[in-house]
């Protein structure tokens, strides 16, 4: 024996590491048992190689299973069979739900699970936030919500996608952001649950929930002043156009007839857009001066009134529609957005404005439209605005040419007398029973509050227009319309107060004349 085998001997074996041990065991038995049966190593070499290779695959998988189960700790086959069960559900109604939360944290959900998630849940139109934190989700994952997410239309109303707590590299996470700067209102979360919060980088802020165009479009109402965030909002959404280039291509639209209707509705609607923008930011009557000395959408379209009012008398295309066999007149969307442009200028109550308006026909040709067309309640609206405008104005002229019988100068063709069609409708309707009255009864009721309304201020101190006030008080068919307990106006106001639309009829009936419906926002074109 030499000098190196003694001292193998005498020193004390060093300590091996568990792994180690067993495979040196394992290794040595394996050894031994094949000597002793062959008297050969040729074997017992190719067999270690193969248990080491086995045991090392072995090592790898419970290293896997050992970080899936640091992730979900502690959970029994129940346990996991319940957020299966969940999925499952999500899976199944996703698609068509109405709810603007989706909540999978947690629910050992892999790659595989997520693609089939996101088939189902790209064409949603109501979830607003995703919840996928606390899974498995690795760089696959990352890929397909990517490619999913950024196809035109995915899940339109989608602000908050959390995948914190997933398996992502560098790669993934790149391609996450990738996505973000593709959505820009997508605040998506990586990292840990653990970490802090923080808020979103600059340029990515998001909306508040009561501020965004969802809200405002649902949930706000008419009398609802928007703040500050939504003017924001509005006036990054406006066209950049010049006022020259506006009222160029009107111009030009207006000689291509009812065959350029569409575009021109689109003009006058970026417009009305402008506008009310524009008057947002200028509320005083200083500040709209100032607005209409300066290079102004405001100051151009008090100089176009002429190619305003050639919008309204643009008649579209009569349109087919069910209720009737023969072809009906409708308004066309040109000549709502014009009346909606007329009813932004007259709200203001700004007496220059007022004054050029009242030079045209503007008001009552929106008016008699209105009257004209008892289907359409987006005219309807812009009309009583204009009504309720003109009556809080000093110029007798706006709807002068309304008040009495007969054209009056410039006026083409002739107009009706607005107080006697109010009180020959509203007299008429109330003796007929509900479902069997006009369409047109919900504008001439609108119009007989604003004007009764009023009348009931002492004195009639309300009204600034003379000539409403002159007409209101020479006509006593008006004043019967409106007489309190017995009037025909009382009885309607009474009975739609009571109940939206008044008192339910017996039978479903309807109208026996269909011809003389008119047509609603209907256009062709």
């Amino acid at each position: 024996m030499g000098t190196s085998d003694q001292e193998s001997l005498t020193q004390p074996p060093k300590p091996l590491k568990e792994e180690e041990a067993a495979e040196s065991n394992s290794d040595s038995g394996d050894e031994e048992g094949n000597v002793t049966e062959g008297g050969s190593t040729t074997d017992s070499s190719s067999s270690s190689k193969k248990k080491k290779k086995k045991k090392k695959n072995k090592k790898k998988k419970e290293g896997g299973e050992a970080e899936q189960h640091q992730q979900q700790p502690g959970l029994s086959k129940q346990e996991r069979a319940a957020l299966e069960k969940k999925f499952q559900e999500a899976l199944s109604t996703i698609k068509d739900s109405d709810d603007l939360w989706l909540n999978l944290s947690g629910s050992l959900i892999q790659d595989g699970k997520v693609e089939k998630l996101l088939e189902r849940l790209k064409d949603n139109k109501m979830i607003t936030s995703i919840d996928l934190s606390g899974n498995q989700i690795s760089d696959a994952g990352a890929q397909a919500i990517g490619s999913v997410l950024e196809a035109q239309g995915a899940v339109p109303e989608l602000i908050s996608l959390d995948l914190r707590d997933n398996n992502f590299s560098p790669a993934g996470l790149e391609r996450l952001a990738l996505l973000g700067r593709h959505r820009s209102q997508l605040d998506i979360k990586t990292g840990s649950l653990s970490d802090p919060v923080l808020p979103p980088a600059e340029g990515k802020e998001l909306k508040e929930v009561t501020k965004g165009p969802m809200f405002r479009k649902f949930f706000q109402g008419p009398g609802e002043e928007e703040d500050t965030t939504a003017s924001q909002d509005a006036q990054a959404d406006l066209p950049d156009i010049s006022p020259a280039e506006l009222w160029s291509r009107v111009t030009q639209l207006l000689k291509g007839g009812q065959g350029s209707i569409p575009e021109l509705a689109l003009s006058l609607q970026e417009l009305a857009a402008i506008l009310q923008h524009e008057f947002s930011i200028h509320s005083s009557n200083k500040e709209v001066e100032r607005l209409l000395k300066s290079d102004s959408h405001a100051k151009a379209c008090l100089s176009h009134l002429a190619d305003l009012q050639s919008a309204m008398d643009l008649s579209p295309p009569d349109v087919t529609v069910q209720y009737s066999p023969n072809p009906q007149p409708a308004v066309g969307s040109h000549r709502v957005w014009a009346s909606a442009v007329v009813a932004l200028l007259l709200t203001r109550g700004y007496r220059g404005i007022d004054q050029s308006v009242s030079k045209t026909q503007l008001a009552t040709q929106v008016l008699h439209l209105a009257l004209q067309r008892p289907l359409c309640n987006a005219l309807h609206t812009k009309a009583l605005h204009v009504l309720h405008a003109c009556v809080n104005s000093t110029e007798d002229a706006l709807l002068a040419p309304m008040l009495q019988e007969g054209p009056q100068d410039g006026a083409s063709p002739a107009l009706p007398n607005l107080l006697e069609v109010l009180v020959d409708l509203g007299g008429a309707a109330a003796d007929v029973e509900c479902g069997q009255r006009s369409s047109l009864l919900g504008f001439v009721i609108g119009a007989s509050r604003i004007l009764q309304g009023m009348c009931n201020e002492p004195a009639g101190s309300a009204i600034k227009n003379q000539a409403v006030k002159r007409a209101l008080a020479a006509n006593p068919r008006w004043a019967a319309y409106v007489k309190p307990k017995s009037g025909a106006f009382h009885k309607l106001c009474s009975e739609q107060d009571a109940e939206l639309g008044g008192p339910r009829p017996s039978a479903p009936a309807l109208a026996a004349d269909y011809g003389d419906l008119g047509g609603g926002l209907m256009s062709s074109q």
